[in-house]
């Protein structure tokens, strides 16, 4: 897309749906906050940036669970969630999410939890398969191939070809005009 249409594509990546999913090291929420607490009951939950870097830290002062974190999600102009994996491979999600309102971090919508029985029911909650395909598919482009999750060549934030579909058919059809000599405005855009 970029090729012929520069601007669009550049300003596109700075709206709110380009920039919905990133990798943590490209969240300037977590850049310009690099050490943010929660506490809740005997919990304490922390999210710490060093350079490119983030980990999620929750303890009860006897156990301490840590984690790097991989995905943030949303561009905080409400919050930014956060994702990661422990080592058998599976997605979670931390309990506690970055709140613009508050400048720091605050229980995950609809994750707030009354007690817990440890530091591991307190860090966070399994992000099954199906759902992790449909988080990555609202908040990111190109995040599915053959209906399984593609995590290592989805496309953070919504992008040009999440709403317009594939654009190697348009760009065939608008390097075929100019070749033709016609005008690319006499065809249509997506084929």
């Amino acid at each position: 897309c970029a090729s012929c249409h520069p601007s669009i594509v550049a300003s596109q990546k700075t709206t709110p749906m380009g920039a919905t999913a990133m990798h943590v090291e490209n969240s300037d929420i977590l850049h310009s906050h690099p050490k943010m607490n929660f506490g809740f009951g005997p919990y304490r939950f922390e999210v710490k940036t060093e350079g490119d870097k983030t980990t999620y830290t929750v303890t009860d002062g006897k156990e301490t669970k840590t984690a790097p974190l991989l995905w943030a999600f949303g561009t905080g102009r409400v919050g930014q969630s956060y994702l990661f994996k422990k080592p058998d491979e599976k997605f979670y999600e931390a309990r506690v999410t970055y709140f613009s309102s508050l400048h720091t971090l605050n229980f995950t919508p609809a994750r707030a939890l009354s007690s817990a029985k440890d530091v591991e029911e307190a860090m966070d909650r399994e992000v099954g398969v199906a759902e992790a395909e449909r988080c990555f598919s609202c908040h990111s482009t190109a995040s599915t191939i053959a209906g399984k999750l593609d995590e290592a060549h989805l496309v953070p934030g919504v992008r040009c070809e999440a709403c317009h579909g594939p654009g190697a058919a348009h760009v065939a059809s608008m390097s075929a005009a100019k070749l033709n000599g016609e005008s690319p405005t006499d065809l249509q855009i997506f084929n």
